[in-house]
């Protein structure tokens, strides 16, 4: 069969091009699972799924290091600080749990939602060749409405993430006709003049540590 009848609508270049793998770019994505990497010894995969757009029901992982993997305390302390940023931002721990011991269990945020980012970078592989690779950057998984989002460039279709400031400044408002002074009379004249105005309106290398 040489002919087929496709429905293109949402695709552009980069997506017809790519076999069907996501691209780099923002996603509206779902927290579908939590496991430990199979290949990599104390390393924990959460596994996105993309619930719009052209690549959607695709799948997006994010893989972090646990403590146990330390190599020094610099290392001890960047891993500590990914675990809180994810569980801060995924809504397991909050400000109510400062100066406090907790537990951090990422299964109990399957069902959440918000947006990531997935990237390319170039990394060196260990034999010192330069390799090229994509994956969600270090910071780059948000909640809805995160104050980090205001300084991101979302695609229009993702804007209703950002804060809400944000997201209302890329809806053009309406604004209520200005009106001019009245023109200056003459002496003998009784006219008013009157017209409208329109109003016018860094982040930590994205290695696995």
């Amino acid at each position: 069969m040489s002919k087929f009848i496709l429905d293109l609508r949402g695709d552009n270049a980069e997506t017809m091009d790519s076999g069907g793998a996501p691209v780099p770019g923002w996603y509206a994505v779902r927290l579908e699972d939590v496991y430990q990497d199979n290949q990599a010894e104390d390393t924990t995969v959460l596994e996105f799924l993309i619930v719009e757009g052209a690549f959607t029901n695709r799948k997006l992982f994010y893989r972090f290091a646990g403590p146990d993997s330390a190599a020094d305390d610099a290392k001890l302390k960047i891993i500590i600080n990914r675990i809180k940023m994810l569980a801060s931002r995924m809504g397991i721990i909050s400000e109510t749990d400062a100066d406090k011991e907790v537990e951090i269990d990422f299964v109990t945020a399957v069902g959440w939602e918000g947006v990531v980012q997935f990237e390319e970078r170039q990394y060196t592989g260990d034999d010192g060749a330069l390799r090229t690779t994509r994956s969600i950057g270090y910071s780059a998984v948000y909640p809805a409405g995160h104050k980090d989002l205001a300084k991101k460039q979302l695609p229009a279709k993702l804007k209703r993430f950002a804060p809400a400031a944000d997201a209302a400044s890329s809806v053009t408002e309406k604004k209520p006709r200005g009106r001019k002074p009245p023109a200056a009379r003459e002496p003998a004249a009784a006219g008013v003049g009157a017209g409208g105005a329109n109003g016018t309106h860094g982040d930590i290398p994205l290695d696995d540590i």
